[in-house]
C-alpha cells in the first residue's frame, strides 16, 4: 500500500476549487443563455409591434394609438440595448471564469502528477526491496548447496 500522500488536503482542495468553478460556469453559462433568450423576445415583441404600426397607418390614422406603439417600440429598444450589455458583461464575466477554471486544474493537475510520481517512486522501490530479498534467497539457497556438497 502506497504511502499516504503529504499534500493530499491541498490536492482535495484544489479539486473542489475546480468543481466550484465549474458550478460557477455553469451558472453564468445558463444566465447568458437566459439573457439571449430575453432578448430574442424583445425583438419579437418589437417586430410586432412594428408590423401593427404599419397597419394601423394604412386607412384612417389614430395617433394615439400609434404614439402607445411607438412608445413600446422605444422602450422595447432601451430593454433590448441594456439586456445586450448584461449579455456583453456576461460573455466577459464566462471568459474569466474560464481562465480561472483553466488555472485551477493546472494547479491540481501539478498536484496529481507530484502524486502519481511519489506512488511510482514506492513501487520501485517496493520492487527494489523485493529484487534485494529475492537475491539474499537465492544466495542463501547457494550457499546451502555449497554447503551440502562439501
Amino acid at each position: 500500500m502506497p504511502p499516504i500522500f503529504p499534500l493530499q488536503n491541498v490536492l482535495d482542495v484544489r479539486h473542489s476549487k475546480v468543481e466550484a468553478i465549474e458550478i460557477q460556469l455553469g451558472r453564468t453559462q445558463k444566465q447568458l443563455l437566459t439573457l439571449e433568450e430575453r432578448k430574442v423576445m424583445l425583438l419579437s415583441m418589437k417586430d410586432r409591434n412594428l408590423k401593427e404600426m404599419y397597419l394601423r397607418m394604412q386607412g384612417e390614422i389614430n395617433i394615439f394609438q400609434l404614439d402607445i406603439l411607438r412608445s413600446n417600440i422605444s422602450a422595447i429598444d432601451t430593454r433590448t440595448k441594456q439586456i445586450q450589455r448584461d449579455i456583453e458583461e456576461t460573455q466577459k464575466k464566462i471568459s474569466q471564469i474560464q481562465k480561472n477554471l483553466v488555472a485551477a486544474k493546472q494547479e491540481e493537475e501539478t498536484l496529481e502528477i507530484l502524486k502519481e510520481k511519489q506512488i511510482e517512486r514506492f513501487k520501485e522501490e517496493v520492487k527494489r526491496i523485493e529484487n534485494k530479498q529475492q537475491d539474499d534467497v537465492y544466495i542463501s539457497l547457494a550457499y546451502k548447496n555449497r554447503q551440502q556438497e562439501a
